[in-house]
């Protein structure tokens, strides 16, 4: 998939469903049980134990789930998630290493960032989304607020999003999502309660259409 159809893929189902456990074996469940839920786009952070093998163990089991790879600090991890098969990576922080090596893999990058300065370099240097996290710490408007004397960016807000504050956060502004908790709490992946994760993510596809 080329980087363009990355970036049609994610702004289509507004939504990046990130998964970060210390229960690996539980995980590619869980990305199944997501995309069963009609949130195809997912996230594994680089903290979850063998995150490299479970995003390669999830692409030659389901080719319908664009896989991504997180907390990704470094040119290093970069290329390890790229060559995993990660077909985006996502930053909680401003890392231009990390983005020029994507950018010569020809894959696209969510990139974090906080404040108004973070944001607009985040997207100066050519950042495809700007993660805005954490976004529990912000209110929708801060959004509107920032676009005004910058310009619309491509902005993914992080953190804290959930059923009842998401629509406010889209009409401010936003393009897609990073969603946690909300539909892959801890417990329910420990519990191993796939058929949960699977409403909650069809709760939010369906806020999302």
């Amino acid at each position: 998939m080329k980087k363009a159809d990355v970036i049609d893929m994610i702004c289509e189902y507004k939504s990046i469903v990130i998964i970060r456990s210390s229960l690996s074996d539980h995980v590619a469940h869980t990305c199944h049980a997501v995309y069963e839920g009609g949130l195809p786009i997912i996230e594994v952070t680089s903290n979850t134990p063998d995150y490299l093998e479970i995003i390669k163990e999830v692409k030659r089991g389901h080719s319908g789930i664009l896989m991504g790879a997180g907390t990704i600090l470094t040119a290093t991890q970069a290329g390890e998630a790229i060559a995993a098969g990660a077909q985006f990576l996502v930053t909680p922080i401003l890392s231009r290493d990390v983005l020029v090596y994507a950018n010569s893999r020809d894959v696209p990058v969510v990139m974090g960032a906080f404040s108004p300065s973070e944001i607009y370099r985040a997207w100066y240097w050519g950042a495809d989304f700007i993660k805005v996290f954490p976004a529990s710490h912000l209110s929708p408007k801060y959004l509107s607020d920032v676009a005004a004397p910058l310009g619309a960016m491509n902005f993914v807000p992080t953190g804290g999003i959930n059923e009842t504050n998401i629509q406010e956060w889209q009409d401010s502004g936003a393009v897609a999502f990073g969603l946690g908790s909300s539909i892959v709490h801890p417990d329910l992946i420990s519990d191993q309660k796939y058929d949960e994760i699977s409403r909650k993510a069809s709760v939010f596809r369906n806020l999302l259409t």
